[in-house]
């Protein structure tokens, strides 16, 4: 964890680990940066900064 980030729980948490639900994410990787997508979410991390770059969750962009 880094500075300024937290871990919230609300309720309990379910997870599933059916082959169904891991297929559905999806990780791209290439030159500069590694993406993992679903169909709820994007996330893009930078390989040269080590950084989060780009977070898109329900069609809202928080890059």
């Amino acid at each position: 964890m880094a500075f300024g980030q937290h871990i919230f729980q609300v309720g309990a948490a379910e997870v599933s680990n059916s082959p169904a639900a891991c297929s559905e994410v999806r990780v791209v990787e290439r030159d500069v940066n590694t993406g993992v997508h679903s169909r709820s979410f994007s996330i893009m991390f930078s390989k040269q900064a080590g950084t989060l770059i780009f977070v898109n969750s329900g069609g809202s962009d928080d890059g």
